[in-house]
């Protein structure tokens, strides 16, 4: 993926990553690289991105990088094995 991201997709690492750690600003730095989308998109995007069909477990080890504010873009059960994580409990099977 990262190799089809530099050589194909033209994708610069520089800068990376970004320091968004509040809801505007994500969703802004994101409607930034879509210059023709509309309010309501952006948010819908996002959270369809953040839903692609991954493994639940790489899935819950991403999102717990994420700050709090962010973490309602991801699905529910993913957002409740993070909290569970962060407060010290076994995570339940995904």
């Amino acid at each position: 993926m990262l190799i089809r991201g530099l050589y194909y997709e033209g994708w610069d690492p520089t800068g990376k990553p970004t320091k968004e750690r509040h809801e505007a600003q994500f969703l802004a730095h994101i409607a930034k690289e879509l210059p023709r989308a509309e309010v309501g998109e952006v948010e819908r995007g996002t959270r369809a991105v953040l839903d692609v069909r991954i493994d639940r477990g790489a899935a819950v080890k991403i999102a717990i990088i994420f700050p709090e504010e962010l973490l309602k873009f991801w699905l529910a059960f993913i957002q409740e094995a993070v909290r569970g994580r962060q407060q010290g409990a076994t995570p339940s099977r995904f």
